[in-house]
């Protein structure tokens, strides 16, 4: 998981959709933290979103999320099938600053690449 936590990573390909952004043009995005208990959290296209995750090896899974729930003019459809995208997810593999999540037959379902964080 040390190859994960602490870094800002931002959605580059969802499914075979590139590139990929939300509300206001702006790319879906997560952090990883393992502090007070292991959180996945982000912007999902329109909204925040946060979900509990498990690791075990390259093994992960993320629990029921919980986002705002605001509605957008542009984003929602990307973020409905981002947040489903993740209740797919059953492992993980990084490459260099690249993040992919796999599904349990190891297809990729997303591609995250590492990013500064903007102000």
């Amino acid at each position: 998981m040390e190859d994960l936590d602490g870094t800002y990573w931002e959605l580059v390909r969802l499914g075979e959709e590139m590139p990929v952004t939300g509300a206001g043009g702006r790319r879906i995005d997560g952090s990883f933290t393992d502090d007070p208990s292991p959180m996945l959290y982000g912007f999902s296209g329109c909204n925040t979103y946060r979900s509990a995750y498990v690791t075990d090896g390259n093994q992960l899974s993320f629990g029921p999320g919980m986002s705002t729930m605001m509605a957008c003019p542009e984003g929602m459809d990307v973020e409905h099938r981002f947040l489903g995208m993740l209740e797919e997810v059953a492992s993980y593999r990084t490459t260099g600053g690249t993040l992919e999540l796999c599904n349990e037959a190891g297809a990729t379902l997303a591609v995250f690449e590492a990013a500064e964080r903007s102000t």
